[in-house]
Formats: structure tokens, sequence, C-alpha cells
């Protein structure tokens, strides 16, 4: 996109040295970013789903979504107890012995609802 805007502008050493510069600054940004994201394991005890931080304990998720499915990654949405909303990408070389097994256990129905969620489902006419 840059690129594009330096190429129908006639931009001069001072436009191509500010978006060079630009363009590194937010490359490490999102590079930092990326470097600074908590890791942990995704585990299903049979009743809910939760994400296991080490030291940090376990934090118990209502639901799991799954965003986007590809061969390599999956990308989810997971409800927190207490409504906050973690994102997560689970990535299929962490773990190539148990990606199907973690495959099916997210899309079987029953493990994507916890228990709240399978009273309030229920309860709900459609």
């Amino acid at each position: 996109m840059l690129l594009a805007w330096l190429a129908t502008q006639r931009a001069g050493a001072p436009q191509w040295a500010l978006s060079s510069l630009l363009w590194g600054g937010a490359s490490l940004s999102a590079w930092r970013w990326w470097r600074a994201m908590p890791t942990g394991e995704l585990a299903w005890d049979g009743r809910q789903w939760c994400v296991r931080r080490g030291a940090r304990g376990d934090e118990p998720c209502s639901a799991v979504c799954v965003c986007l499915d590809m061969p390599s990654g999956l990308w989810l949405r997971l409800d927190g107890l207490r409504g906050g909303v973690r994102w997560l990408w689970l990535a299929r070389a962490a773990a190539p012995s148990r990606w199907l097994d973690l495959r099916r256990a997210l899309f079987d129905g029953r493990s994507r609802r916890g228990p709240a969620a399978e009273s309030v489902a229920s309860g709900a006419a459609s």
C-alpha cells in the first residue's frame, strides 16, 4: 500500500525515507507484539475448555468457536466465564501427533458449549 501510494506521488528522497522509517517502525512493532503474545495449552477436561498458562494456572472458558480452519492451524475465539474474549491461533506444528484429537474435540458439539451454555440452549426455542 505504501509503495503504491509512493508510486502515484512524485515522491522525492524525503518521502521515501519517511515512508521507509514508518514501514520499519510498524514492522518492528508488529514483531514485538507477536513475540509478547502469551503462550500456553488449550485443554479439554471432558466438561469444559481451559487455557493452561504454566504458573498462572488454568483460565476456564464458557465457549469455544472455530473462526478460521486451515490445514496448518486454527483460529479460535474463547469466551471467558467472566465475559472476556480471548483469541487463539493454534498451530499444527506445535503438536502434530495430537492435531486430529484436537480437531475432533473442537468440532464435537458437546465440547464447544460449557454447562451454562447447554442449559441456556436446551431452554431456548429456535
